[in-house]
């Protein structure tokens, strides 16, 4: 399933720590569906997680309704707070809200902000669906926020 990062010279040491704590490669032969839930079994353990208020909605544009959005609010004094737009990695494909959740969890600590992790996937040619499916996402939020 993993190549070990001994096979792999010229690494940085730090760099190759975080590759043995996490020993996973993804071949092409695999699939779509065993990638994904190799990325899903990352877990980071609750208690390292941050509590903050999260909640998940969905938004429309066009045509299209049921987009998945989770909303991260840190614990912050800041007012107004700034809101930032996440999308998780995943390569248009794997990735989902549950998978970058840590991800965006640190996202609006660290900058406390708002964050707003917005959930796509799109099997269709990355190139435009992938940019055509996080302009649908932002400009929902958008709408929402502005109606």
């Amino acid at each position: 399933m993993s190549e070990p990062t001994s096979a792999r010279p010229g690494i940085d040491p730090a760099f190759k720590a975080l590759l043995d704590a996490f020993p996973m490669t993804f071949r092409e032969a695999d699939g779509v569906e065993v990638a994904r839930s190799r990325l899903r079994m990352l877990k980071v353990p609750p208690k390292m997680l941050p509590d903050l208020r999260i909640e998940d909605r969905t938004i429309a544009h066009g045509e299209r309704t049921g987009i998945p959005v989770r909303i991260y609010w840190p614990d912050s004094e800041l007012r107004p707070l700034p809101v930032v737009v996440f999308y998780h990695g995943g390569g248009f494909c794997l990735g989902d809200l549950d998978t970058h959740d840590p991800v965006a969890r640190a996202h609006a600590v660290g900058a406390e902000a708002i964050v707003v992790s917005i959930g796509y996937l799109s099997f269709a040619p990355a190139i435009p669906a992938a940019a055509e499916a996080t302009e649908r996402g932002l400009t929902a939020l958008h709408k929402a926020l502005h109606p």
